[in-house]
């Protein structure tokens, strides 16, 4: 019951909404995606922004995130890319799903794309590698004040579309 004390209720009903939204979203119903796809994941960036720990110092901020974000990202990452071995040589396919594979691990899209290269998606798990740099950028824009913060984040925001 101690536990309860602390919640902010807003905040938890926002993380339901959010959490149906996704649920919505993926049922792949382009009337919905066109409505949810507008602020359900952002509305997790949020509220991650808003619970986002000042107290700790950026080493032991960038080092819990990792554990906490990184690390799962990377044993999932691990585990498909060992099933998709055998799969390879099921399919007598050789060494390029496999490859596919690790590009897609190491590059974190959600979904594949082909434009200006391919890429094969990730899948759900991408959601953890983008947690991961939006909350350690974030954290390294509370050191400027709120101008310079303004630019830092414009610049992430060019450098990301480029």
């Amino acid at each position: 019951m101690n536990a309860n004390k602390n919640r902010i209720i807003p905040i938890d009903i926002a993380r339901g909404i959010a959490i149906i939204c996704i649920i919505l979203g993926h049922l792949g119903q382009s009337s919905i995606n066109r409505i949810v796809f507008t602020f359900h994941v952002p509305i997790f960036y949020f509220i991650s922004g808003y619970f986002i720990s000042r107290t700790k110092d950026l080493r032991e901020f960038v080092h819990n995130k990792f554990k906490s974000l990184i690390i799962p990202y990377i044993i999932t990452c691990v585990c498909i890319i060992l099933l998709s071995i055998p799969l390879s040589i099921i399919k007598k396919a050789g060494v390029h799903p496999v490859l596919e594979w690790v590009y897609a691990s190491l590059y974190a899209a959600g979904d594949s794309y082909t434009e200006p290269f391919y890429i094969k998606g990730i899948g759900a798990i991408w959601f953890l590698w983008a947690t991961f740099w939006g909350s350690l950028f974030l954290r390294i824009s509370l050191y400027f004040n709120r101008y310079a913060r303004m630019v830092f984040i414009i610049i992430l925001f060019f450098a990301g579309y480029y």
